[in-house]
C-alpha cells in the first residue's frame, strides 16, 4: 500500500434551499367597454382632454412607485396583485433587493397581511439579515399559523442558521399541513442526511420526486447518498435522471462520470468528465479526476495533462500537486515525487494523502526515518486513514524495531475495512516477525 489517491468529490447532499416563495395569486387586469355611437371628432376632443387630466392627477398622486401600487390597492384593497407588482418588477426583474425591501417595509407598516410580512422577511433572507428575515417570518407566520410555505421559510433559515433540528420541526409542520410539497421533502432530506439520518434522509428524498419526478435537486440528492452507501447502481439511476433532465448541468455530468468510475466502466466515465468541462471548462474538479482516470489505465502522460490543466484552472489545488507526485513516483522520479508531495501539503496542511505518499517516497528513496514521520503526520491530520499504520509497519520492519511494527500491524489490523488482502499481508508479516 505504497500511496493513495482519493477523487474530488463531495458526497454528501447539497442543501438546495429553493428561493422562499411568493404567496400572492397573480391576476390579469381586465378592462371592459361599451360601444358609443358618437362622432370621431367628439372622441378625439374627449381624449384629449381627459389624459390630459389623468396625467395631471397622476403626477400629483403616483410620485413614486410605491405610491402607485399603494394607490392602487388602496382603491381595490382586494386586489393583492398591486402589492407585490413592484417585488416582480424590481426583484424577480432586475434584481434590485434594496428598492423592493423599501417598498415592502414601507407595506408591511401600512398592511398587516402574511404575504407582506412574508416577502418582506425573504427579501432580509436574501440579503443575509437573518434576525429581520426570523422577525418578519414570525410576523408572517402570527397572522396566518397554518400557512405551509411561511413554515418552510422557517425551516430553511433554521437550516441556514445551523439549527438543524428546529429547521426539520418547521419542515415537518408545513408537511403536516399540505404533505405534496416536494421542495420541503428535499430539504427536508437535507435536513436529516446532515444529521446523520440516511434511511430518513432516502424516506424523504423519494418522497420529494414521487411528488414531482421531474425535481432535478431531489434526483441528484438521492444519487449521493447511494453512492456515500455504497449503492452505485442506484446512484447510477438517479445522475441518469438528472442528466435527463438538465442535459447541460455540469454537476449532472460530473457525479455521473463518478459513479460511472465506481462500476469500473471507464469509457462512460471519461465521457462524462469531458462533457462537464465542455459544459462548464472552470470545473477543476473533473480534470483532477479525469487524470486519476488515466492514472489508474496507466496513462501516465495522459494522467499528467490533466493535473496540469487542473493547475490552469485551480493554481492552489494540492489534489493535482499529489496526483504528479503519484505519476511521478510511479516512473521511479523520486526527487519529483518528493518536491511534489511536499508542495501538496504546504498548500494543504491536513492533507492525509499527500503525507502516506510522501511517506511512501521517502522510502523508496531509503530515507526510512523520514517515511515514519510522514505516517505519523497522516494519521495525526485524519485519524480514519489507518493505511498509515500498515506503512508504518512495513517501515519499522525495514529498520529492525519488531515492537513498534507488531503495534502498527496490530492497529491496522483493528481498524482496516477495506481490502481484506491487506489484514492478510499483516498478519503474515507478524507472524514472520515471531
Amino acid at each position: 500500500m505504497s500511496y493513495q489517491r482519493s477523487a474530488i468529490s463531495n458526497p454528501k447532499p447539497e442543501t438546495r434551499n429553493p428561493k422562499p416563495e411568493f404567496h400572492i395569486p397573480h391576476s390579469a387586469i381586465r378592462i371592459s367597454s361599451g360601444s358609443w355611437f358618437l362622432t370621431p371628432e367628439f372622441w378625439l376632443g374627449f381624449f384629449i382632454i381627459l389624459f390630459s387630466l389623468l396625467a395631471f392627477l397622476r403626477n400629483l398622486t403616483w410620485k413614486d412607485d410605491f405610491t402607485i401600487w399603494l394607490d392602487v390597492s388602496r382603491k381595490s384593497p382586494w386586489k393583492l396583485r398591486g402589492l407585490v407588482n413592484l417585488s416582480e418588477s424590481e426583484y424577480e426583474k432586475e434584481g434590485r433587493v434594496d428598492a423592493a425591501l423599501s417598498y415592502f417595509l414601507k407595506l408591511s407598516s401600512a398592511y398587516d397581511l402574511a404575504e407582506i410580512h412574508n416577502n418582506t422577511g425573504m427579501l432580509f433572507h436574501r440579503k443575509g439579515d437573518l434576525d429581520q428575515a426570523e422577525y418578519y417570518y414570525l410576523k408572517a407566520l402570527k397572522v396566518k399559523p397554518d400557512h405551509p410555505k411561511i413554515l418552510y421559510n422557517l425551516g430553511n433559515l433554521s437550516i441556514d442558521r445551523g439549527n438543524i433540528k428546529k429547521g426539520i420541526e418547521y419542515y415537518l409542520g408545513a408537511l403536516k399541513i399540505n404533505p405534496a410539497l416536494w421542495q420541503v421533502h428535499n430539504n427536508l432530506g437535507t435536513a436529516y442526511a446532515k444529521e446523520g439520518l440516511l434511511e430518513e434522509a432516502i424516506r424523504e428524498y423519494r418522497e420529494s420526486i414521487r411528488f414531482n419526478p421531474d425535481y432535478y435537486d431531489a434526483c441528484m440528492n438521492l444519487g449521493k447518498i447511494w453512492r456515500e452507501r455504497g449503492m452505485f447502481v442506484q446512484a447510477q439511476e438517479c445522475f441518469v435522471r438528472a442528466v435527463s433532465l438538465r442535459p447541460a448541468s455540469a454537476e449532472a455530468h460530473f457525479y455521473l462520470a463518478i459513479v460511472y468510475r465506481d462500476l469500473r466502466q471507464f469509457r462512460d466515465a471519461m465521457h462524462h468528465y469531458r462533457e462537464t468541462i465542455r459544459l462548464d471548462p472552470q470545473y477543476y474538479q473533473a480534470y483532477f479526476n479525469l487524470g486519476n482516470l488515466y492514472f489508474d489505465q496507466g496513462l501516465f502522460d495522459d494522467a499528467m495533462s490533466m493535473y496540469e490543466k487542473t493547475f490552469s484552472v485551480k493554481p492552489d489545488c494540492a489534489e493535482a500537486e499529489n496526483g504528479k507526485g503519484n505519476v511521478y513516483l510511479r516512473k521511479n522520479e523520486l526527487d519529483r515525487a518528493l518536491a511534489s508531495f511536499k508542495r501538496a501539503v504546504q498548500k494543504k496542511p491536513d492533507y492525509a494523502d499527500a503525507y502516506i505518499n510522501l511517506g511512501a517516497a521517502y522510502r523508496a528513496a531509503g530515507q526510512l526515518n523520514l517515511a515514519l514521520a510522514q505516517y505519523h503526520k497522516a494519521i495525526k491530520a485524519d485519524p480514519m486513514r489507518v493505511e498509515a499504520y500498515f506503512n508504518m509497519g512495513n517501515t519499522y520492519r525495514a529498520l529492525g524495531r519488531k515492537k513498534e511494527a507488531m503495534e502498527s500491524y496490530q492497529k491496522f489490523i483493528n481498524t482496516w475495512k477495506g481490502d481484506a488482502a491487506y489484514i492478510t499481508q499483516a498478519k503474515q508479516a507478524m507472524e514472520e516477525m515471531k
